[in-house]
């Protein structure tokens, strides 16, 4: 039997119950102005066979690398959902850290996208979402460029 709620792969919520939780999330911010930090975890993994365990693993390590009253979701094929309530706002990098060291933990070779949004009054989750999804877009793209090696042939000559 299927469970719409949860990922078959991993076991853990699903896009529609994480986006549910991110509403909690949202209304109980609202009634105690604690803010909540919405990270969209990208992953893309480099070799490997299909079906190993490896989603399952990074689900495992992402999870045991947080609060027990954080929240994982996989929301895409090649994405996690994290929502932290009460996180300060220096807290995140730091946990951005420790979700790059958690993917990494899960074994193979995997490329580790983050981006991080955080609550404002009034923010709905498909905002916050879409906002921290923009953020981990634009972490690949600095990434990929810090990696790609410098073009062959000659510098250019500066004037």
């Amino acid at each position: 039997m299927t469970d719409p709620l949860h990922d078959a792969d991993t076991g853990l919520p699903a896009r529609a119950l994480g986006l549910d939780r991110l509403r909690q999330a949202l209304a109980r911010s609202l009634r105690s102005s604690a803010p909540v930090t919405v990270l969209h975890v990208g992953v893309r993994r480099v070799g490997g066979a299909p079906g190993d365990g490896w989603l399952r693993r990074v689900g495992d390590h992402l999870t045991s690398s947080l609060r027990l009253s954080d929240t994982v979701a996989r929301i895409a094929p090649d994405a996690f959902l994290v929502i932290c309530e009460g996180m300060v706002e220096m807290q995140a990098g730091a946990l951005s850290d420790r979700l790059r060291r958690a993917v990494a933990g899960a074994g193979g070779d995997a490329d580790t996208f983050i981006g991080i949004a955080r609550s404002d009054s009034g923010a709905s989750a498909d905002a916050l979402l879409a906002e921290a999804e923009a953020a981990a877009e634009v972490d690949e793209v600095l990434r990929r460029n810090r990696d790609d090696p410098p073009p062959p042939g000659p510098l250019p000559q500066q004037r």
